[in-house]
């Protein structure tokens, strides 16, 4: 964690040195605040459409509880994310569940697992939608069309896919045969889990129907931060193409997997950067516009898991060091 907080403390200052730190600041000063308003209704959309959602696959799996604990349980989940590397917050988001709703833990954790592939879909299909709207740019050559319209066909199919996939024997066998290539200690553990998975995923319980209503239920989420981009690009008078902030939205959210300091301070200012300067926007003016998001989104995080936790009668060490990671 210390080497990761010094790499994010690093990229901050050459970030600031090299730019300017007064610049940045001036610059945050003529935002719009009724856009900025607007990024923050989208942000606190998020948080309730992925509640709901969660409450939903919960419902699936004969797991019931309130949508107001799950909603809650989900502000302290993205509270531990900013605070813990390597999303172990996760890991605090389903203890928090288990005390304050009385799921148990290895239930409340398969339920994350469920959502994670759901937002892989979810993710995938914005990815491949983003890709194929910035194919109808007429600046772009012929091969570079191409290769985008290949991509974005196939963000859409692999999001598709793995709705299907659960339901397919012979995939679910395939998955089974390549855990048992694993070393004998990995693979007891691992396969108990990867059944429990496909069970959950293939038999949710509501209908037939239900995995494609998860899976239109994660395009319409992550469609919310492409929108809540879009009006942070408006609140710094920017002309935003919707092709390209739902293609940086979604590699922002690939971005995360890989790990970062606390907060995500410096490799969030360095990807956002770094991607939306690729999709043509001036680095000076892709930066002032992801510090400010980043700011506002660690706010939001903090504002309401810092809320949430003593209304599920935790503290802020239970939920960010939870007993359970023994």
């Amino acid at each position: 964690m210390i080497l990761l907080s010094i790499l994010g403390a690093s990229i901050i200052a050459a970030l600031s040195i090299h730019l300017g730190a007064s610049r940045i600041i001036s610059a945050l000063e003529y935002a719009n605040p009724l856009w900025v308003a607007a990024a923050l209704s989208l942000d606190l959309a998020f948080y309730l459409f992925k509640a709901a959602r969660w409450r939903r696959i919960l419902g699936d799996m004969n797991l019931q509880a309130p949508y107001r604990t799950v909603l809650n349980v989900t502000f302290i989940g993205y509270l531990a994310n900013m605070l813990i590397p390597f999303r172990l917050g996760e890991i605090g988001r389903a203890y928090a569940l288990r005390k304050a709703g009385g799921i148990p833990l290895s239930l409340a954790i398969l339920s994350m697992v469920v959502e994670s592939l759901f937002d892989t879909m979810g993710i995938g299909f914005i990815l491949g939608l983003g890709l194929l709207l910035m194919a109808g740019t007429p600046a772009l050559n012929p091969s570079i069309l191409r290769a985008v319209k290949l991509l974005g066909y196939g963000g859409i199919v692999l999001s598709l896919f793995l709705l299907a996939a659960p339901n397919v024997k012979a995939f679910r066998e395939q998955v089974i045969r390549l855990t048992g290539l694993l070393p004998e200690v990995i693979s007891r553990r691992l396969k108990p889990i990867i059944l429990d998975y496909f069970t959950s995923l293939a038999g949710l319980s509501r209908g037939k129907g239900e995995p494609m209503i998860l899976w239109g239920l994660s395009a319409a989420l992550w469609l919310i931060p492409g929108l809540f981009t879009a009006a942070f690009f408006k609140a710094f008078h920017m002309e935003v193409s919707m092709a390209k902030v739902l293609l940086g939205s979604m590699l922002l959210q690939l971005s995360f997997a890989i790990p970062a300091p606390p907060g995500y301070a410096g490799t969030f200012e360095a990807y956002w950067t770094l991607i939306y300067g690729l999709l043509g926007y001036g680095f000076v003016e892709a930066l002032r516009v992801g510090v400010a998001y980043h700011l506002l989104n660690i706010a939001a995080a903090a504002v309401l898991g810092g809320i949430s936790i003593p209304c599920l009668n935790l503290t802020l060490r239970e939920a960010l060091q939870p007993r359970s990671l023994a």
